[in-house]
């Protein structure tokens, strides 16, 4: 097989997040995110790893309320070193900047910020509303 290549994306402060793909096919790439208990500037800075979990289960609730939702499809979030980090692996987004950044600083994507209205006040599982 053909060697992987894998490119840091971000990271340092947080977590860590790569862009991995086969060399000879870089528009087929997984987003792989590694999540640490605690914060790489502040090692005694304790940081709950369920927030990795609960950002997979928000992503793929996100995807079924939504056809063509704006939102890159996840594929897996396992434990890693028995639980001691976490691997979350989605479908690579070729994004200008990712979806969280944009509004810290202060700005959208129109591309997507239509879909993004449009699930306001649609009703989710249960008959919950969101929006």
């Amino acid at each position: 097989g053909e060697p992987l290549k894998i490119i840091p994306v971000t990271g340092g402060l947080t977590n860590y997040s790569y862009k991995v793909f086969v060399a000879s096919r870089p528009d087929l790439a997984l987003f792989c995110k590694l999540a640490f208990p605690h914060i790489a500037w502040d090692p005694t800075f304790a940081r709950d790893l369920e927030c990795t979990v609960n950002e997979f289960k928000a992503m793929k609730r996100f995807a079924s309320m939504i056809q063509d939702a704006p939102v890159a499809a996840p594929f897996l979030c396992i434990d890693l070193e028995g639980g001691a980090a976490k691997l979350l692996v989605a479908q690579y987004s070729t994004a200008d900047k990712n979806f969280a950044k944009q509004y810290i600083e202060g700005h959208v994507d129109r591309r997507v910020v239509v879909k993004v209205a449009r699930c306001q006040g649609r009703k989710g599982p249960g008959g919950a509303s969101y929006g």
